[in-house]
């Protein structure tokens, strides 16, 4: 018999904010999904290289009351350059539902968009050990919580607070695209670069 686990078990983690976006109306998927991934490429997290990125499911399929997509992203990277103790993982996973084909006149202009429900759930996972260096050596394991605890306390409150905040600026860069309401205080830095999920009227 297979034995199923769960790509975390025996990692030492902490979920450090999950969040969801929700949105029903006109949008376009494409852009959607090209800003998601500029976003991660920007930030470190993936690479431009197709054949890397971190897609570990894309389903598409179309039924009588439009089109469902499914896709799940897992992209990851380490916050301090050669440092791989600390690992950043987002767990990504949009979900499409009823999606159709509809045109909008934009300045007397026909623009090809879509109509449907979508969802964005996001969970930030701060990895500690991530190499596994101390956990598989025979040497470091015993004084590893107690390095951890005294040494590196402050500096994982940081790192998480990192992560936190990178999380959210993900989330206010779907918002933005979206036109729904933003949160923090850097929230529009940047984001008139990125499109939004209709053209200006």
């Amino acid at each position: 018999m297979v034995s199923i686990k769960h790509r975390y078990t025996g990692v030492e983690y902490k979920t450090v904010t999950r969040f969801s976006v929700k949105f029903k109306d006109v949008f376009i998927l494409e852009d959607l999904y090209v800003l998601m991934y500029e976003w991660l490429v920007e930030r470190g997290f993936a690479t431009r290289v197709d054949a890397d990125f971190p897609e570990r499911y894309y389903l598409d399929r179309t039924g009588p009351a439009g089109k469902e997509v499914w896709i799940r992203w897992r992209p990851k990277r380490h916050p301090i350059p050669g440092n791989k103790f600390w690992r950043f993982d987002l767990d990504i996973d949009m979900h499409v539902l009823g999606l159709k084909d509809v045109e909008l006149v934009v300045q007397n202009k026909k623009v090809k968009a879509n109509k449907g429900e979508v969802e964005v759930q996001v969970a930030a996972n701060l990895i500690y050990d991530a190499s596994g260096e101390w956990k598989k050596s025979a040497l470091l394991k015993p004084f590893r919580n107690f390095y951890f605890k005294r040494f590196l306390s402050k500096k994982k409150d940081m790192i998480e607070k990192e992560l936190y905040n990178e999380a959210y600026e993900f989330r206010d860069a779907i918002n933005y695209y979206l036109q729904l309401e933003t949160y923090l205080p850097s929230k529009m830095a940047g984001f008139e670069f990125w499109p939004k999920r209709t053209p200006e009227q």
